[in-house]
């Protein structure tokens, strides 16, 4: 939510992918659901703006075992594991790992976020930081600094462009309690 004072939206006005759809995912899922619905929107509505992809690619309706909690958040659109697809598709404001990929995140992937959004979300909250989806250097790198940026893991400054950026530290300690917070 914090994130919504530089990009200027609502997080009701944002689309999120969330790379990773285990209990952390689905759980932060849950929560900006809530938040989106305190804004106004239907719970049907908030859940359209979430996207999940797991080992098995972008969670959609055609899936013959679909997990209780995806079921919500599940796209009636075509299966695909290709997440620069997914993005080109959904068109998210924010890309959230929970996944454990290091380098799911690719220079690919990073730019194609900032080519779309003018402050890219990108929160790589897997951890250690060995298995974080992308580096804050990276993000920052790639996006030529605009990214918005948390990581599961502490990483050190980065310094870009005659800029030095701290990154942000959002890992679940912070996460969950800073967005039911902000939902109260």
């Amino acid at each position: 939510m914090t994130c919504s004072r530089v990009t200027k939206k609502l997080v009701s006005q944002e689309r999120y992918l969330f790379f990773g759809a285990g209990a952390a995912s689905t759980g932060i899922a849950e929560m900006i659901v809530h938040q989106m619905q305190n804004e106004g929107i239907s719970k049907e509505e908030a859940c359209n703006r979430i996207y999940l992809m797991d080992i098995d690619g972008l969670v959609t309706k055609h899936r013959k075992q679909l997990n209780d909690r995806h079921v919500k958040f599940a796209k009636d659109m075509p299966e695909t594991s290709d997440i620069l697809e997914v993005i080109r598709a959904a068109r998210p404001g924010a890309l959230i790992g929970a996944s454990t990929v290091r380098g799911a995140f690719s220079e690919d992937v990073i730019r194609l976020m900032a080519e779309i959004n003018e402050h890219p979300i990108i929160f790589a909250l897997s951890n250690p930081t060995s298995k974080a989806e992308c580096t804050a250097d990276e993000a920052y790198r790639f996006t030529n600094g605009s990214v918005l940026f948390a990581s599961g893991s502490p990483f050190p400054d980065v310094e870009y462009n005659g800029h030095i950026y701290k990154p942000g530290q959002g890992n679940n300690a912070y996460i969950f309690p800073g967005i039911a917070l902000g939902t109260i």
